[in-house]
């Protein structure tokens, strides 16, 4: 039998983009720390890693998707609590997005 691992609820911010159009945090649920700042506010189930990789490599095509967030060395996240049964892991709860 499968055992099944605990979701938890992860407060996810950064303070290094305040610009307009950009998000500053957002709720998710995930199964640890790292898991949960690799999640994009948006939703769109792109990874942050990978966004800061292509990035850093001036890849030409990486996705605007970072210009509204943050690399991921600038991603901090705190530990809200256990999450309820009907969320999935990367799952968003809530996102805080300053539009311009």
């Amino acid at each position: 039998m499968e055992e099944e691992r605990t979701l938890y609820l992860f407060r996810v911010y950064q303070n290094e983009n305040g610009n307009y159009d950009s998000y500053d945090s957002f709720v998710v649920a995930a199964y640890n720390k790292q898991e949960a700042m690799d999640v994009h506010p948006s939703g769109n189930g792109e990874s942050v890693a990978a966004l800061t990789k292509q990035y850093e490599n001036e890849d030409e095509n990486y996705s605007c998707q970072l210009s509204s967030w943050a690399p991921i060395q600038h991603i901090k996240a705190e530990f809200l609590g256990v999450a309820h049964s009907q969320y999935k892991p990367g799952e968003l709860i809530c996102s805080s997005y300053n539009a311009g």
